[in-house]
């Protein structure tokens, strides 16, 4: 992982803007308490990309995590984090290990 423990990484919101994951927790929290009687939909997802250092970038993988929280009809509140892995080991690795 990036010099960062995982436990110490930092979620993005274009509204809230750095925050850790107990804040963004919180955020969510309050969101949802704000109006108890609406409908959510909670999407956590994550996507990866390779890098090379031919593109003057460090090898290895991108992944970003994003987690949104829609509030059926009335929009709704997201999160997302990046990060550099040097090294990714995907599920069919993991299964053998």
């Amino acid at each position: 992982m990036d010099s960062s423990d995982s436990n110490n990484s930092f979620f993005y919101s274009q509204t809230y803007g750095k925050m850790l994951i107990v804040e963004m927790i919180a955020k969510i929290r309050n969101f949802l308490d704000s109006d108890p009687n609406s409908e959510y939909l909670l999407v956590i997802g994550s996507d990866s990309k390779e890098t090379n250092k031919t593109l003057g970038q460090k090898s290895g993988v991108i992944l970003v995590t994003a987690v949104t929280v829609h509030r059926k009809g009335t929009g709704g509140i997201y999160f997302y984090k990046k990060e550099h892995l040097n090294e990714f080991r995907g599920l069919r690795e993991n299964l053998r290990n």
